[in-house]
């Protein structure tokens, strides 16, 4: 068969204008024009990374629940050996369960808790197993307490405000700095911080002055 046979083909459509002449190029768009199809995706973006952080919260929190729910299962005196054996001070146990050192050391005598206090006990003793076992930090009893950019502020403090949602964050590494924890737990922190490190006086001219506190 020839070449000119194979042209014109009948199955073969012909070539036309149009399909040998290629399209013109856009031109490329403004900043303009685009700023608002940017703006549309970052919120969306955003969204999602609100509804996704929430959901990991919410699972890690579950998940706590689900352990004291085991925790449960034991005696108020195992769960405060346990506890004890973390190294955990009796003070700081007192301070996150609300009660007073002789209440807790009446427990571990063998005296009976009431529900409420017994739940609360194996909800500190589930969070340190999660510490250890879940976030593998080594010694949780003194992660808890370490102070926060530089603050009095600890990690117990929020579990004791009921926010082991950021506790177990932190401990995951999705937040990773204490700057961003105390963010979102106390927006005024850096403000009450400030108040802290400076103090007023009589000056010597008559009025009020203001210098950095000793030690500061």
């Amino acid at each position: 068969m020839s070449d000119t046979t194979q042209l014109f083909r009948p199955d073969v459509p012909a070539p036309t204008a149009a399909g040998t002449v290629s399209e013109p190029s856009l031109p490329p768009a403004t900043a303009c024009e685009l700023i608002p199809g940017v703006a549309s995706l970052r919120y969306k973006t955003d969204l999602v990374h609100t509804g996704v952080v929430q959901l990991n919260r919410e699972v890690y929190t579950l998940h706590l629940s689900e352990r004291t729910a085991d925790r449960e299962r034991q005696g108020v005196q195992s769960l405060l050996e346990d506890i004890t054996a973390s190294g955990l001070p009796w003070t700081l146990m007192s301070r996150i369960l609300g009660v007073s050192v002789p209440a807790i050391r009446k427990w571990r005598l063998g005296e009976g808790a009431s529900p409420g206090n017994r739940r609360a006990v194996a909800h500190l003793a589930a969070l340190l197993d999660m510490l250890a076992d879940q976030f593998m930090i080594e010694d949780p009893a003194a992660w808890l307490e370490i102070p926060l950019a530089g603050t009095p502020r600890t990690l117990a403090d929020m579990f004791t405000a009921s926010r082991e949602d950021l506790v177990l964050e932190y401990a995951a590494g999705w937040k990773t700095t204490p700057e961003a924890l105390l963010d979102e737990f106390d927006p005024t922190w850096r403000q009450s911080e400030s108040a802290r490190e400076f103090e007023t006086f009589d000056a010597p001219d008559g009025g009020i002055g203001i210098r950095r506190r000793a030690g500061k």
